[in-house]
């Protein structure tokens, strides 16, 4: 059985991921010659002969770049019809079968941001959406929205999902000796995807020690705060700290449209306090459960078994669970920083023409760092056994026709200093240097010693 619940807050968050995804849209927009085209920096192919799961979408190889092109246009169109609430629910549709297309074609460069808008649009589809803030309509009917009500089963599963994503996002990093070190926050704001890298410096370590420790008590206890009563004060507290916790990310290391997918979800979470704050009354009708409802079970059961790696007696169960996830479009993996103890490199690009610095040769924006790890072997995605060679292969000849179309004749080094953050080199003392690629240019074409022979 399931309650009914208040629509307002159900489309205000309809409302916000829809013009979050116009945004995010308008940012795949501004990155298509770079990834997307046939002569960009992916070999699409290869992706698609190494991970066989990126075959299933929209995007197809046979299509011209204007045809796909024209895909992508209409699921950001899509987009705007959510968040007029325009039929709402078959634009999520669309919008989200797009978006998990596209994902799937520049899989290798996929990353938090793409799953996040993909999942709220996901959830666009199965919340019981467009019955309020249909702004396409005039005259706006205030009074009837405030009074509106609609099956709450699929609300209940999305807030079972976030404390999923809290639970495990919070949990894991209690197995990380760099969180429970107190060092895991100071080490995140040193990479290279950090907004604000090289602000801090070792003298902050001390400070920023209570805040790692809160960090991971805020993902772990805001859970609990979902059982309370409605009306309790320790709920909006935990949306402060929840806002606190997204909003720092977002200022410092960036993710937006992640944590705003994180900060959006509250809706969900106060979303009778939000409307009773408009005058509704609060309903004790329950219903049959909707298929919505079953369907987003289905769904949220798959992520959790896809996030059961390590869990004793489960085994490799979670391989199953990605599959299935993968099987009706998702992506998802609540890990944030847990993996700051593998993954925590810095980079500084030292690239030269004809012994000049280089600005650097690698697009600009997270992607094109992912793109630039894949060749230093620091990306935490894992690829086929043997594959890896192929795929550096791939990205060097690539990125060397990119950099002859652009500068001019002579001898380019594609290089740079790495070094990683460890106990012993907090104060990232010891680098060492790394010489990606070598060739000539000439005449607009790269050239490399064998290949002149």
């Amino acid at each position: 059985m399931e309650r009914e619940t208040p629509a307002i807050p159900v489309d205000l968050y309809r409302t916000l991921i829809g013009l979050m995804a116009m945004v995010y849209f308008y940012g795949l927009h501004q990155e298509w010659s770079l990834y997307t085209v046939r002569d960009g920096y992916l070999d699409h192919a290869l992706i698609r002969n190494i991970f066989w799961f990126t075959r299933i979408g929209l995007y197809q190889p046979w299509m011209s770049d204007g045809f796909l092109y024209l895909i992508f246009a209409s699921g950001w169109l899509a987009t705007l019809g959510v968040f007029l609430g325009w039929r709402p629910r078959r634009c999520a549709f669309w919008a989200w079968l797009v978006a998990t297309s596209h994902f799937r074609w520049n899989f290798p460069l996929a990353y938090l941001n793409d799953s996040s808008v993909i999942m709220g649009l996901f959830w666009c589809m199965l919340l019981p959406v467009g019955q309020t803030l249909v702004w396409w309509r005039r005259p706006w009917a205030w009074e009837q929205w405030t009074k509106t009500v609609v099956p709450g089963g699929v609300c209940q599963v999305f807030v079972a999902n976030l404390t999923l994503a809290y639970w495990v996002t919070g949990l894991t990093k209690l197995f990380s000796p760099y969180w429970k070190q107190g060092i895991a926050l100071y080490s995140a704001l040193q990479l290279n995807i950090c907004q604000t890298q090289g602000w801090w410096g070792i003298d902050w370590l001390p400070w920023l020690k209570p805040f790692n420790y809160a960090a991971v008590a805020v993902e772990c206890l805001l859970p609990l705060v979902f059982l309370l009563r409605v009306g309790h004060p320790l709920r909006l507290l935990g949306f402060c700290l929840a806002l606190g916790l997204h909003g720092g990310i977002i200022v410092s290391i960036g993710v937006r449209y992640a944590n705003l997918c994180w900060i959006l979800a509250w809706l969900m979470v106060l979303r009778e306090e939000v409307a009773q704050w408009m005058g509704w009354a609060r309903s004790a009708v329950r219903l049959a459960l909707t298929a919505s409802t079953r369907y987003s079970i289905m769904a949220v059961s798959f992520i959790a078994l896809a996030m059961s790696e390590g869990v004793p007696g489960l085994g490799d169960a979670y391989g199953l669970g990605f599959a299935l996830q993968w099987s009706v479009g998702l992506s998802q993996e609540y890990h944030l920083f847990d993996w700051i103890d593998r993954f925590n490199f810095v980079v500084h690009d030292q690239s030269t023409l004809n012994g000049k610095p280089l600005p650097r040769p690698f697009p600009p924006g997270l992607r094109g760092f992912l793109l630039e790890s894949y060749l230093l072997d620091m990306r935490w995605m894992r690829l086929p056994r043997g594959q890896m060679g192929e795929w550096q292969r791939s990205i060097k000849d690539r990125l060397a026709r990119h950099l002859a179309a652009r500068v001019g004749d002579g001898q380019v080094i594609v290089s740079c200093k790495v070094t990683r953050i460890t106990p012993d080199n907090l104060d990232l003392h010891r680098w060492w240097d790394i010489e990606v690629d070598r060739f000539e240019v000439s005449q607009g074409q790269p050239r490399r010693a064998l290949e002149e022979r």
